[in-house]
């Protein structure tokens, strides 16, 4: 059990990788997406800010790339 305090206001997604089974990605209405690796739980792996509220984030399918729907 992991417990990770991710964005300060509501979160909008949160998708876990197809082909990493510790990695997951948040978006949320604070304008940003974070990736997460829960085996380095609490720590924040990459944030990217977009400017706008985020509405989600998904993984592609392959793996390698997230998509963002601001």
């Amino acid at each position: 059990f992991t417990f990770i305090t991710a964005h300060p206001t509501k979160i909008s997604s949160i998708d876990w990788s197809p082909t990493q089974e510790s990695h997951l990605v948040t978006s949320s209405l604070d304008g940003t997406v974070k990736l997460w690796d829960t085996k380095k739980s609490r720590i924040c792996q990459g944030t990217i800010y977009t400017g706008s509220p985020v509405v989600r984030a998904s993984y592609t399918i392959q793996g390698n790339g997230v998509l963002v729907l601001n």
